[in-house]
């Protein structure tokens, strides 16, 4: 059955209504939504769902652990792309997230204009790169069977190959 062309976001964040906002904002912009609101529920639901286009990570996550180990267990797992959500980023948050491969952070109080062009941007960017990344495992192999063609066609032994 084809997929559908809807992005499913997973949202993990504590319930409140600054989360409660962001939820209307994704449903009124035409996006599909999950939630977890408890570290296990976000594994689980990364494991089981495979349509997962984004994760957006409240970084004031408190319920298990914080945001920034959230998605640093998120990315050991699958490679999605991940935006921090917080109330009032600062630059000392900031820092806490240089270590983990993210496509930004949004204030949630932003408009629905910011929120979808950095949903918008993150998904984008993040298909961008598994191309070329595949691009590169392929010329990474084409490289390699070259080399083994060399060797076996200049090759003074004879070689048996057998399957």
């Amino acid at each position: 059955m084809p997929r559908s062309t809807k992005k499913t976001i997973l949202i993990i964040a504590n319930e409140n209504s600054n989360t409660k906002e962001i939820f209307r904002k994704i449903k009124k912009l035409n996006y599909s939504s999950l939630f977890a609101e408890h570290f296990t529920d976000a594994i689980d639901q990364i494991s089981s769902v495979d349509t997962i286009d984004l994760v957006l990570v409240d970084v004031d996550f408190v319920n298990d652990v914080n945001g920034v180990q959230v998605a640093q267990k998120i990315l050991d797992d699958k490679k999605l792309p991940v935006v921090f959500m917080a109330i009032n980023p600062e630059d000392t948050l900031i820092s806490k997230m240089e270590a983990v491969s993210h496509f930004g952070i949004i204030d949630k109080n932003c408009t629905e204009y910011i929120l979808k062009s950095t949903i918008e941007l993150a998904i984008n960017h993040s298909a961008k790169i598994q191309k070329l990344n595949l691009f590169e495992q392929n010329d990474s192999l084409k490289k390699s069977e070259q080399k083994y063609k060399q060797l076996f066609e200049l090759s003074q032994d004879a070689i048996v190959l057998s399957t």
